[in-house]
């Protein structure tokens, strides 16, 4: 999926080797197996990439404001975006900070790769990639007035907790929302709904997107 990419400075000082293994979760219906980096291992000169690391404010409501927030509405919808963190990259001179080591088979050589999106497990992955929807949303707000505000305030991380007050103006604000998480390379999933029409709506959509794919 493009996530890392093969090093081309293998013998860098300022790189930094990140520890990673997978977690699996059988019960889980979506993203079963989890890439974890451990970014909070301490390297020679006992310091981690998570000890330098800048973690950024908190840019989202708390979680109670949310859920009251939430259901004020008649009709309420819920998702989330699949693989948040691995939809947004890294600068290229950053890369080098996020590097790990991979070989497909024992018997081969091990091979430096440098991930290039944020990665789950560094301090600063939570307010990267909350930031990086709060610009998407700035950007397109011009053209989605109503909605772009939505992104900013309907969030905890990478779940949507949105409503409106009828079928008609919900279903509008799914397919805006959907419209401008596409164009900053975001997917939504696993929708749901108290209102049936509006939930074989959004899976129609899924269904067309499929499709078009």
């Amino acid at each position: 999926m493009g996530h890392m990419k093969m090093s081309d400075t293998p013998d860098n000082k300022l790189a930094i080797y990140l520890p990673h293994h997978a977690i699996i979760r059988e019960d889980k219906d979506t993203s079963r197996v989890r890439d974890v980096y451990d970014a909070s291992a301490k390297g020679t000169k006992g310091r981690s990439l998570n000890d330098n690391m800048m973690v950024g404010p908190v840019l989202q409501p708390d979680l109670r404001s949310l859920i009251i927030s939430w259901r004020k509405h008649k009709i309420c919808v819920v998702g989330d975006i699949v693989k948040m963190y691995r939809m947004i990259n890294m600068t290229e001179n950053h890369t080098n900070l996020q590097r790990i080591v991979w070989r497909d088979s024992k018997d081969e050589d091990l091979t430096s790769y440098n991930l290039t999106t944020v990665s789950f497990g560094t301090a600063a992955a939570p307010f990267l990639s909350v930031r990086t929807l709060n610009q998407l949303a700035d950007d397109e707000e011009h053209e989605f007035p109503e909605t772009a505000p939505v992104i900013k305030q309907a969030f905890y991380m990478d779940d949507l907790m949105a409503g409106r007050e009828n079928i008609e103006s919900t279903k509008k604000m799914c397919n805006e929302i959907n419209t401008i998480l596409r164009r900053g390379g975001f997917e939504m999933q696993k929708w749901s709904s108290n209102s049936d029409e509006v939930l074989d709506f959004l899976k129609r959509g899924d269904n067309n997107r499929n499709k078009i794919r």
